[in-house]
This record gives C-alpha cells, sequence and structure tokens, in this order.
C-alpha cells in the first residue's frame, strides 16, 4: 500500500474543512422511545473503512451506505468501542435521495500493545419526521480495527515523523534497533527517544543530516529493523512504525517479527519517498512488512 501527501517547502498547504460531520454527538439526537411505538422498522446498514490499524485518537475515515433513500437529510451515527469500554461516536449526513457518506471518527485505542476494537452503525436520526409515524433503527455489521496502546507522536508542521515502537520499549530487557538507508548521505541509527526509535525528515531543503535523527535530502528512505537485545529467544515480536505527516495526518504499519533472535537479519519494513514538484514536498510512504 502507498500512500502520497504533498506540502509546501516553506508554508503547509490548508487543511480541508470536511463537511456533514460531526465527531461529538448528542446522544439524544438518535436514542429515545418513539410515541406510540408503532411502525417501528429496523434498517440494516453497511459500514467500511480502507483502515486496517488505529492507534488512540488517530482520525479515521468511514463510509456509510443506508439500504434506501430518504427525502431529506438523515444523520446517521457510527460508534467505536475499545477492548476496555472506551467509547467514541462520530455522525455523517445523508443527503436527500442518497444512500451514501463519508465521515470521520477518532479510534479510541486499546489497553494492551496489541489489540482490537470494534466500530459499528448505531443510530438513524430524520431531520424531517417520516408523515406516517415510522421510526427507524440502524444496526450493522461490526468491524474489528486492529490498535494498542502506543502513543501518536505530536505533529511537526515543518517535518515528518517515523517512529517504531514495540512492546515495553521503554525497559532494556528488549531492544529493537531502527537503520534508516538514505538516499546518498550515510545510513543512519534512529535513537531512541520518546518512547521509540524515532528519525525526522525535513519538509523544506534547508538543514544537515544529523546521525540517525534527521535527514533533509530527497529521495528514497529505507527503514529496517533488527534487535540488539532480547530478554528471551528466540520470540514472536510485534511492532509498529507510526508515521506522522506535518498536516498531522497518520499512517500506522503494524507486524511481527517471528522467530527473532539478536542474530536475526535486518529486515525492510518501509520505504519513504522525498520529492520536489515546484516549490511542493510530496511525500510517498509504502509498507514493506513482510
Amino acid at each position: 500500500m502507498m500512500k502520497m501527501k504533498i506540502f509546501k517547502s516553506l508554508l503547509l498547504l490548508p487543511v480541508a474543512a470536511m463537511v456533514f460531520v460531526g465527531c461529538q454527538d448528542d446522544d439524544e439526537r438518535y436514542n429515545g422511545s418513539p410515541v406510540g411505538k408503532n411502525n417501528l422498522v429496523t434498517l440494516t446498514g453497511q459500514l467500511s473503512t480502507n483502515v486496517t490499524s488505529a492507534l488512540t485518537d488517530q482520525k479515521i475515515e468511514f463510509t456509510v451506505t443506508l439500504p434506501r433513500t430518504f427525502s431529506d437529510t438523515v444523520a446517521v451515527q457510527a460508534t467505536a468501542i475499545s477492548d476496555s469500554g472506551r467509547r467514541i461516536r462520530g455522525s455523517v449526513d445523508v443527503m436527500p435521495g442518497e444512500t451514501t457518506a463519508t465521515g470521520d471518527i477518532f479510534a479510541p485505542g486499546g489497553s494492551i500493545f496489541d489489540t482490537t476494537f470494534d466500530m459499528y452503525l448505531s443510530g438513524i436520526a430524520l431531520q424531517t419526521p417520516d408523515p406516517v409515524g415510522t421510526h427507524y433503527f440502524l444496526t450493522s455489521d461490526v468491524l474489528k480495527i486492529a490498535t494498542g496502546n502506543s502513543a501518536i507522536p505530536v505533529q511537526n508542521s515543518e517535518r515528518l515523523i517515523i517512529r517504531l515502537v514495540w512492546p515495553d520499549a521503554t525497559s532494556t530487557t528488549n531492544t529493537l534497533a531502527m537503520t534508516v538507508d538514505r538516499p546518498t548521505a550515510a545510513d543512519g541509527n534512529a535513537p531512541f527517544q520518546n518512547g521509540g526509535r524515532e528519525h525526522r525528515i525535513n519538509v523544506g531543503s534547508t538543514g544537515n543530516n544529523t546521525g540517525g535523527a534527521l535527514s533533509t535530502e530527497a529521495g528514497d528512505y529505507l527503514f529496517k529493523i533488527k534487535a540488539t537485545a532480547l530478554l528471551q529467544q528466540p520470540i514472536d515480536m510485534p511492532y509498529r512504525l507510526i508515521i506522522v505527516y506535518p498536516d498531522g495526518e497518520a499512517d500506522v504499519f503494524s507486524g511481527v517479527y517471528n522467530g527473532l533472535t539478536t542474530t536475526s537479519p535486518e529486515i525492510t519494513i518501509a520505504k519513504i519517498n522525498k520529492s520536489y514538484v515546484g516549490n511542493e514536498t510530496v511525500f510517498t510512504s509504502e509498507n514493506l512488512i513482510p
């Protein structure tokens, strides 16, 4: 999977506002007891997303498909719930005569490094009451999204941030190293900071390549990992690479290095390309996890 992001070298492009989307909903809009309890209809909608992994408070896009159209706008509610019960809701408006709409919701995260959260459609509200008094309920399939207790790095509008994390990364018992194979500068070993191995690539063309912490040049960057210390081995070691773009959007690449030992070969898990188009910087990321 490849993802491309474009940024101004000196000034970031403005982030487009999402229309018809609210991440915090008034539950009274969707809940309650219909008067008379007559003509109750349960609709089964479809919920989909291209996201397979998302961390705490990471914004993810979802698409709603209803089984029928309405003559006026309807609001559809989606709910995401973590393994520890943290619940987040988001909504999207489906326009008159349409059955599909796309919105955003924040991921609730998880209580351990490697877990999942559930996401499903949980409510529907008609802007104009049904003239014959029909009340609608909405259900859907349940999606399971991979997640964990890793934190998303804080956005830096001038840099792309790449962070490698693994279980108990702050301890000295299990230690992973990340090598950055740069376009022309010498390879660098990403230093341990902010709870993981971290490397940054400048949006602009100024600045120096500094060890394994910072790069500036355009071209392909390969990110490779290996173990330097393990409490026990071999071990099936889960890990994730978190990429935060200068506009705050994030990608999460997750994997497991099966049978890992301190003599296991270094493996390549991601490629990031930096290029210039006029005065714009283009970052393209590719998941290479085996």
